[in-house]
């Protein structure tokens, strides 16, 4: 019994440590947002995506609401910093060459975490400090009505990953592109969520 209180012991000494860690490394931090990388991503339902050619303007589109509605869409809010880059640039090219006809699919889609990371990894940090942060889409499914991301954070300099987490939300509206984009939406609020415990 003893060892065992000894282990659980351990774990949350370590598991706050690194909690401290993050909060430390967080907040006197530099932070760059990427954006949303379709990449890796599939478009669910043929249906709910009838002209698979319109989808690099809808990426762009659901990239573009940070700028285009900052309220709405709020990034530095989301992340806590004022002062935080916002650089589509990388994840527009990234997107740019995705071919469209193939992405749309009727069998549900998952990536795991690693391959969130590879994906992230895949970036030029050259010229970035601090964190990077990048959404990686992974699937809009209109049969689930569930629209799901991963967030990863990227250590700019020395490539390490510090943060990957899945999130999952519910699209809504009038029109495709405001249907997926309250996806992303509802996201950065729940992102929010998270980084307040995490930086208590």
């Amino acid at each position: 019994m003893r060892s065992f209180l000894s282990i659980l012991a351990f774990v949350f000494v370590v598991v706050n440590v690194q909690a401290q860690s993050f909060k430390r490394y967080y907040q006197k931090s530099e932070k760059t947002y990427l954006g949303i990388d379709y990449t890796a991503a599939r478009f669910v339902g043929a249906e709910g995506f009838p002209t698979p050619s319109d989808l690099p303007k809808l990426m762009n589109a659901w990239n573009e609401f940070v700028k285009t509605e900052p309220s709405k869409y709020n990034v530095p809010e989301t992340f806590m910093d004022g002062k935080i880059e916002i650089d589509l640039s990388h994840a527009q090219k990234a997107n740019d060459k995705i071919d469209v006809y193939n992405v749309v699919q009727e069998d549900n889609h998952t990536i795991d975490k690693d391959k969130a990371a590879e994906v992230a990894l895949g970036y030029n940090f050259d010229g970035m400090s601090g964190l990077a942060f990048l959404f990686v889409a992974e699937c809009y499914n209109k049969k689930y009505l569930a629209g799901s991301y991963y967030l990863v954070m990227v250590d700019a300099e020395t490539k390490e990953v510090i943060y990957n987490e899945r999130y999952v939300t519910k699209p809504k509206g009038f029109g495709l592109k405001n249907f997926w984009a309250r996806t992303l939406n509802l996201m950065l609020k729940e992102v929010n969520k998270d980084l307040k415990k995490r930086l208590k």
